[in-house]
């Protein structure tokens, strides 16, 4: 276990570090696409230290929720530059336009919120939240874009086979009892031996096999902003095939 954790680990850092570096040396402009991209990187870095911690203390749950974060965003930025269905001289246009339906639906989503909470707050935070709403009105008008991301279902099937029939089922589907507690993932959590009931407060997935699941999850979401850029890839791609060897 330890060292299906260290092999995995070492290999996403130096992913993550080598990944800054063509950054430094690669300055982009501060468009919507490079600023989802550089900061998807450090997000993902970050979420990927926490997973890494949490199965190193052999939290499996917590560590399966974060996962499944991250998977989501892996599926939508491969969504957003998957460009094949869009005219060759058009791909930069293509990414932006998806970027954008992207963030035209997380802005009506934030709306949503923020009006449903009007009714359940006092007058003077009422004030506050409709400038909030306000706000994020002259943000979604200003968005080049008529139409909101497709639901995620739409977006693994846009993706292919691959993503809709295996990474649905075991990143998406099997990690959404982490997510939504409910009343079968607890119970389940119980253990009767005949004579006495254990209360457990994790699952019993081997530790090697969820830092695989985050590796492969990582490796996509390096490897699209890397083939974005026109940056290498390939001893990315060997690094990987190496850890899965030795782990």
């Amino acid at each position: 276990m330890a060292e299906a954790l260290r092999s995995r680990k070492e290999v996403i850092d130096k992913w993550g570090q080598d990944t800054v570096r063509l950054f430094q040396t690669d300055a982009k402009p501060d468009t919507l696409v490079n600023r989802s991209l550089i900061t998807a990187l450090s997000v993902s870095s970050a979420y990927s230290t926490a997973i890494m911690t949490l199965l190193a203390n052999e939290l499996r749950l917590p560590a399966k929720a974060l996962l499944r974060v991250i998977f989501e965003l892996s599926a939508k930025l491969l969504w957003c530059l998957k460009v094949s269905d869009c005219d060759q001289a058009r791909d930069e246009q293509c990414v932006e336009e998806k970027m954008a339906r992207w963030a035209k639906d997380s802005l009506q989503n934030e709306k949503k919120l923020r009006t449903d909470l009007l009714m359940h707050v006092q007058p003077e935070i009422q004030a506050t939240i409709r400038k909030q709403i306000d706000g994020l009105d002259l943000a979604i008008n200003s968005l080049n874009t008529a139409d909101g991301m497709p639901k995620f279902k739409k977006v693994l099937e846009q993706l292919g086979p691959s993503w809709d029939e295996l990474f649905r089922v075991r990143l998406y589907a099997d990690f959404n009892n982490t997510v939504h507690l409910d009343i079968v993932s607890l119970c389940s959590l119980v253990q009767d031996n005949g004579t006495k009931l254990t209360i457990g407060f994790d699952s019993a997935e081997p530790i090697s096999h969820l830092a695989q699941c985050c590796a492969v999850i990582m490796h996509n979401i390096f490897w699209a902003i890397r083939t974005k850029y026109e940056w290498e890839t390939q001893t990315m791609d060997e690094d990987f095939r190496q850890s899965n060897r030795e782990a």
